[in-house]
Parts: C-alpha cells; sequence; structure tokens
C-alpha cells in the first residue's frame, strides 16, 4: 500500500478490513498464552503482530476517504474495539495496544510506545512524558479511534495503581489533544464524552461519601472525593470543563442538572466544580 496507493482499493474490495478484525481478535495462541510472562518471545511475537495489524490498518485508511468511510460505516470501530479486548484486558499486552491504538488515531506510530506503567511510574512523570510528546502529537486522523481509547477504560487489568495510572494517560493525552488545535477540540466534543465523564466524577464522589445514588450528598464536597486519586480526580474534571466549553447536548445537560439535585430537590453546586484542574 505504501508503494501503490490503488492496492488500498483491492485491500477494502477483498475484505481486508474483516481479515484484520479477525486476526486481531485470535491473536492470542490459546495453548501457550496463559503461562506466557511479559519478557517471553511469545508475548514478543503477539505484539509485533498486533503492531503490524494496526499498522496496516492505519496506512489502509490514510489519505483514502473511501476506505475510511467504508471502515467507519461497515465495519465499524465498535469491531476494533471488540477485536481488542483481549488485549487490553491482559496486562502482558495492554500498554502496547493502548499505544497502537492512538498511533492509529494520528497516523502516527512513532507515538505507539507512550503507555508506561513499571513501577518508578509517578503521575508528575506522566505529565512530563506526555509534554515531551507533545511535538509529535498532531490533528486527530480517525475520531472512533479516539473513542476506542477512551472505551478502554473499563476493561483495563485490575490493579488499583497501574489501572489508575493508565486511566490517567488516556484523561490528560485527551486533555492534551484538545488543546493542540481547534479540529481536535471539536473532534473530542463531537464524541460526546461529557455525559460519561461527568458520571465518572459523580461515581467517584459517590463510592467517596458511602451513598449509593450520586446524588444523595455525592458532590456536597470536592474533599470528600478519596475513593479515587487526586491527581486522577483533577484531569477528569479539567478534561470535563474543557469540553463543556465547546457546549453539550441539550440531552448531556438536562442529565448532568438531574444528577446534581440532591434528594431536597436543592441544586449542588459542587457538583461543577471545586477540585483543583492538573497543570
Amino acid at each position: 500500500m505504501l508503494e501503490d496507493a490503488c492496492t488500498k482499493e483491492m485491500f477494502c474490495a477483498m475484505d481486508g478490513f474483516l481479515v484484520l478484525m479477525s486476526v486481531l481478535s485470535t491473536i492470542q495462541p490459546a495453548h501457550s498464552w496463559p503461562v506466557a510472562d511479559v519478557g517471553d518471545q511469545i508475548v514478543a511475537d503477539v505484539l509485533e503482530a498486533t503492531r503490524l495489524v494496526f499498522a496496516i490498518l492505519s496506512e489502509s485508511m490514510h489519505n483514502h476517504a473511501v476506505n475510511a468511510k467504508f471502515f467507519e460505516q461497515s465495519v465499524g470501530y465498535e469491531s476494533l474495539s471488540q477485536a481488542a479486548l483481549p488485549l487490553l484486558s491482559d496486562p502482558k499486552t495492554v500498554d502496547e495496544t493502548l499505544g497502537f491504538i492512538v498511533a492509529l488515531s494520528l497516523h502516527d506510530f512513532s507515538v505507539s510506545g507512550l503507555f508506561d506503567v513499571s513501577p518508578s511510574v509517578t503521575y508528575d512523570s506522566i505529565d512530563a512524558r506526555l509534554k515531551d510528546a507533545s511535538p509529535w502529537m498532531s490533528t486527530i486522523r480517525h475520531a472512533g479511534a479516539m473513542r476506542v481509547l477512551y472505551t478502554s477504560i473499563a476493561v483495563l487489568p485490575p490493579g488499583e495503581r497501574d489501572a489508575s495510572l493508565r486511566r490517567y494517560y488516556i484523561y490528560r493525552l485527551l486533555e492534551r489533544l484538545s488543546a493542540h488545535n481547534h479540529r481536535n477540540y471539536a473532534i473530542l466534543n463531537s464524541l460526546h464524552l461529557v455525559g460519561q465523564l461527568f458520571d465518572t466524577y459523580l461515581s467517584s464522589a459517590a463510592a467517596a461519601s458511602g451513598s449509593s445514588t450520586p446524588a444523595e450528598g455525592a458532590c456536597a464536597s470536592a474533599d470528600a472525593v478519596t475513593a479515587t486519586p487526586k491527581a486522577e480526580r483533577s484531569v477528569v474534571l479539567k478534561l470535563l470543563k474543557r469540553l463543556l466549553e465547546l457546549g453539550s447536548t441539550s440531552e448531556e445537560a438536562r442529565l448532568m442538572f438531574q444528577k446534581a439535585l440532591k434528594g431536597d430537590e436543592t441544586f449542588e453546586w459542587g457538583c461543577f466544580g471545586g477540585v483543583e484542574g492538573g497543570g
């Protein structure tokens, strides 16, 4: 495809996209994968094959509007999300796979090694890492891939520290991309993440307050939100505020106001602020 753009049309016509989704969903060898460990050759082979799948997918849609539209409408980014699920939920492959998704979205595989949750990593070091990567951040080419990145939060491997750091990576990356240029800002706003981010903030508040429903005192004080690390809460709120500056749908606004009502039907302003934004 790099040598002859005509092959992109043939790739689509010969069901190349479906083949890629099939390969991605079955890329982990069932007989040996459960006993494999990070650093094993089989893990390296799976990661390299995964990289090639994402690279081919990216190149097949690059500067080819017909293929990009076909993949979005006839195959779907939901199919990509489902195919990548085993990789995103496995500690051996999750960080590299998250990086490949970002690379697909930007059509730039120099950023595929962005995610790292090794023992020395902190929230501050993630900020520094993303700041260093700023020169390589560009315009989002495939918004659907960014949605796959965001929805991957729900399937990240368990582990309080590592899961929080990975979520922080995703939230902070989205926030930095939204500030890169207005096109990115508009693209991220079009993904309608406002309602989900608001729910994320309320859920952490409800867990901290011991309330089963966020509306019952969950927003009474930002200082009460302790279930989620402060740095993560801050970046969630900063991203939420950033997206709200461009507006929300009437449905999102209605749901947010409903959830911000306390039991006595008074409005809790703390739902919309009080947590420091990150730098």
